[in-house]
């Protein structure tokens, strides 16, 4: 996967718009014009990054969602 910096300001931003006060996400993680997938495995590198605050969610099959709890320090 080739890193998309334009996907992950985005990221940042719509975690930015949708974290409530009391942390987390008020919506699913989605950005207009991309798959899930592309979505989910960029939010996981925001979060080892240190940007995001959250946990990766991880099967057999590979990643499956992410847990946002807040957007980085």
């Amino acid at each position: 996967m080739k890193r998309d910096v334009d996907l992950q300001r985005a990221i940042l931003a719509f975690v930015e718009d949708h974290s409530p006060p009391q942390g987390g996400l008020d919506k699913r993680l989605e950005i207009e014009g991309y798959d899930r997938p592309t979505v989910l495995a960029h939010a996981e590198l925001l979060i080892d990054e240190g940007l995001l605050d959250g946990q990766a969610l991880r099967a057999q099959q590979g990643l499956v969602d992410v847990i946002v709890h807040s957007s980085g320090p």
